[in-house]
């Protein structure tokens, strides 16, 4: 005689399979509204046990999907998504896209434009066009700044809301200090996102390195895409503040070319 355990069909393993690979998904998707979760808080999100939660994130961390913080014990989106994310920017026509953009801001400021997405707590950096000039800013594809020490990671930031980004930063300890100018606390950041809304842009005095200063500008769309940030960064002695601002309603205005090139191509 089979035990009850043994006795379940193919039609049973298929729908209890799809029932996983549904829940996996309701948690992944859970990431679009917060940046960083704990396993009580996708449990009541979604209406799954504790237990449920808890097996679905160290089955999506496993596979890199999400990264857990040492420190929090909190879940956030890890390096496959990102992956992901740049092949969906890949197939969008990232380059052709945002290439004559990236030259426009060379043009426009004579300084290094760069384009980048966030990667967990990271601003990623996805392309560059460099200045001309012989002293610059160089190129930083490829490689990763603490968000809240670089503008374009804040320009990113910004999009969050006060909650989202205390989710994301729990503690002041989840900060990461590059210079004496970087935020010192969570309250720090949460007052330079909101002077980055109420502007419409953000600025880096030197904070991700001595002697370089930076503007930097969001590119919310309404699609799939992640959020992105543009932004021109130089030498600080060609970049005083005031010229950072007149920089910024540039970057503005180029930014709401994108979107209207973007929203054309998905028209079409």
């Amino acid at each position: 005689m089979e035990q009850s355990g043994q006795n379940v069909t193919g039609a049973e393993r298929a729908q209890g399979a799809l029932s996983s690979v549904t829940v996996a998904l309701r948690v992944l998707m859970a990431f679009r509204t917060t940046p960083s979760l704990g396993v009580t808080q996708v449990a009541n999100m979604l209406s799954i046990s504790r237990s449920t939660a808890h097996r679905m994130l160290s089955t999506l961390e496993s596979m890199g999907f999400v990264v857990q913080d040492q420190g929090t014990r909190a879940y956030r989106t890890g390096p496959v998504l990102t992956e992901i994310s740049l092949v969906a920017l890949g197939e969008f026509g990232l380059n052709q896209t945002f290439k004559p953009f990236l030259r426009q801001v060379v043009s426009t400021t004579g300084e290094t434009a760069h384009l980048a997405m966030l990667s967990g707590r990271s601003a990623l950096f996805l392309d560059a066009i460099e200045s001309p000039a012989t002293i610059r800013a160089g190129s930083r594809v490829t490689t990763a700044l603490p968000a809240e020490c670089c503008a374009i990671g804040r320009a990113i930031l910004s999009t969050f809301t006060d909650e989202q980004v205390r989710t994301l930063y729990p503690t002041d300890g989840a900060l990461t200090k590059l210079s004496r100018a970087s935020p010192d606390r969570v309250a720090d950041l949460l007052d330079r996102l909101e002077e980055v809304r109420q502007r419409g842009w953000a600025l880096n005095l030197g904070e991700a390195e001595a002697g370089l200063h930076a503007v930097a500008v969001p590119l919310q769309f309404p699609s799939v895409l992640p959020v992105l940030a543009l932004s021109a960064t130089g030498p600080a002695a060609r970049l005083p503040e005031h010229r950072l601002h007149d920089i910024g309603r540039e970057l503005v205005a180029i930014a709401r070319r994108i979107m209207d090139v973007l929203a054309l191509t998905e028209k079409r």
